[in-house]
């Protein structure tokens, strides 16, 4: 924990000195969704013990007065990281993942939530007589907060899933998994540290986790995954959209080159739909071509992610060593 960083008195550690399972929130501002989120999982019914990590980032819309409300009631599973100011998304889900002590972590972020009670049950379950699975994730649906429209989340519907099927595209949503604590905790101190960032998530976590092991979908649809009009991955900024799309692609392009697959099909599909993405932007946002056009340029060239450095490229066969070992 930072200077800024603190954790509300609870009894966690105490009730639950062993869980099976770690659930991780980041909240900031989501005050009109944060119940349903904490609603679904404390509604989770289980054979085992789970606790509930909640980081709390400085929200100044109620978000903060709603979880020390549930912490208050639940002491023996909620434990509030919170701190003095915003720390972002990334180091606030960073230290929740460190302070997870279960066998296998969940997360649901603050503006999604879970409808399945069952969920987290079906999911340990299939892990514990699969030791080769190293993420299990389900079915759900995306909802449409601006309209009310709730949609199932596009997948390809497959229930075990390749490296090559991942580099495809991302196919799993995270508020619908189950991860091996111990490997994605290799990718946290090993991969992650010496890997380019990506503006993609838990998209790299899921690439590694294939090196490891399987990734297995169930077909139960157990989470909501709310589309909201500005988020992580849902940009107003014409500009944003644009580097997000050319960021899908970098990784995509970075990790075929780590795994040694093909990669020209990629770099071709890159260039094609960036262009894509210019024109559109630009018709449905009123600006000129050239600019965006220029953008999309040093987006794929300049801008483009480097070839994976010696260190990540041994790091990452050691790793291929270790599952085929096994």
């Amino acid at each position: 924990m930072d200077a800024f960083s603190y954790e509300l008195k609870n009894n966690v550690l105490n009730a639950v000195p062993e869980p099976m399972v770690s659930i991780r929130t980041s909240a900031y501002n989501h005050a009109g969704y944060i119940r349903e989120c904490i609603e679904g999982i404390l509604n989770q019914k289980t054979d085992f013990k789970f606790e509930y990590i909640i980081g709390e980032d400085f929200s100044t819309d109620g978000t903060r007065e709603i979880v020390f409300e549930y912490a208050e009631k639940y002491p023996d599973i909620i434990r509030v990281i919170t701190a003095d100011r915003n720390l972002g998304m990334k180091m606030n889900g960073q230290r929740c993942i460190d302070a997870c002590r279960g066998k296998y972590i969940a997360i649901c972020e603050g503006d999604d939530f879970w409808i399945d009670s069952y969920k987290l049950q079906k999911q340990v379950d299939y892990m514990e007589s699969h030791p080769e699975c190293a993420v299990c994730a389900t079915e759900g649906y995306r909802l449409n907060q601006a309209t009310g429209e709730m949609a199932e989340l596009p997948t390809l519907g497959l229930e075990t899933y390749t490296p090559q099927d991942f580099l495809e595209g991302n196919q799993i949503f995270t508020l619908t998994t189950l991860t091996r604590a111990s490997w994605a905790r290799e990718f946290y101190t090993e991969i992650e540290p010496i890997a380019p960032r990506f503006m993609m998530g838990d998209y790299t976590l899921w690439l590694y986790m294939l090196t490891r092991g399987t990734i297995h979908k169930l077909s139960d649809k157990c989470a909501v995954y709310r589309e909201l009009s500005q988020s992580a991955s849902h940009y107003k900024d014409p500009y944003k959209q644009l580097r997000f799309a050319a960021s899908s692609y970098d990784l995509r392009l970075f990790y075929n080159r780590l795994y040694k697959f093909s990669s020209s099909s990629m770099l071709f599909r890159k260039f094609k739909n960036i262009y894509l993405w210019c024109l559109h932007l630009a018709h449905e946002h009123n600006l000129k071509r050239r600019s965006l056009l220029w953008e999309g340029f040093k987006l794929c060239t300049i801008e483009a992610a480097s070839l994976p450095s010696r260190k990540l490229r041994l790091a990452f066969k050691q790793l291929q060593n270790k599952k085929a070992l096994k």
